[in-house]
């Protein structure tokens, strides 16, 4: 019994809130969002680093909500310092910056996430409630940004590597085996032995980690190889 109220207490716990925006108006907006919600509790608003690092040290918030543009110092400094000094606290970037500088610097500088002020009400409470979960959230109009300029490039780079990695005879020889040709025909095909071929698509199968016949025909699909004209 005494399980299970631990239980309920550590679901209800209240996240006490800083909020760190230059901007009275938006501050008020927020106060009045979160403390509609049951276990949350702004219990400090700041319009300056200065300011924000003095309420943190007396109150030490659990969340942050931090806005980027402060006078003086940016948010960025702001985030610096309440890292090095309270490691514990979490962050969460609100702004309208979306540029990739911005992005990187907060989330290289220790924030938990990056929220565009754009956001609906529903997503800037689930963002507070993932950031307190230990997990990052990043503004769904900034994944797909961030997908076009880092995840996608690289995974095409490691695409041209793997194809980087295979001799052109085995480049002929794995387009070969996708097309359905027996190691007997393709030993006919290219005018080598049988063991040759066997030992070439050994080779791909290493080089790709391949087990089945069916590798061979889903890379030559991804990599559009089907194309591809032997005869040069």
């Amino acid at each position: 019994m005494s399980l299970q109220r631990k239980e309920v207490n550590v679901v209800h716990k209240q996240i006490n809130i800083l909020l760190v925006d230059d901007h009275p108006i938006v501050r008020k907006g927020l106060r009045m969002l979160i403390d509609t919600q049951i276990n949350m509790k702004v219990i400090g608003e700041a319009g300056s680093v200065d300011e924000a690092f003095t309420i943190a040290r007396e109150k030490l918030p659990e969340l942050i909500i931090l806005d980027l543009t402060l006078p003086g110092q940016n948010g960025i400094e702001l985030l610096k310092k309440i890292r090095e000094q309270f490691p514990q606290v979490k962050i969460l970037i609100l702004t309208i910056h979306d540029d990739e500088d911005y992005i990187r610097k907060a989330l290289t500088a220790g924030a938990n996430g990056y929220l565009l002020k754009k956001a609906a009400d529903d997503e800037l409470i689930m963002g507070i409630k993932a950031v307190m979960r230990g997990e990052m959230i990043v503004d769904p109009l900034l994944t797909k940004k961030i997908l076009q300029r880092y995840i996608l490039p690289r995974e095409q780079k490691q695409k041209q590597e793997e194809k980087d990695l295979l001799s052109k005879r085995q480049k002929e020889i794995l387009i070969l085996v996708a097309q359905g040709y027996t190691d007997k025909q393709i030993a006919e095909m290219i005018h080598v032995s049988v063991k040759t071929v066997e030992s070439h698509k050994a080779r791909i199968k290493e080089k790709l980690n391949f087990v089945h016949r069916s590798d061979f025909v889903a890379y030559a699909m991804e990599n559009n190889l089907f194309s591809v004209d032997l005869k040069k």
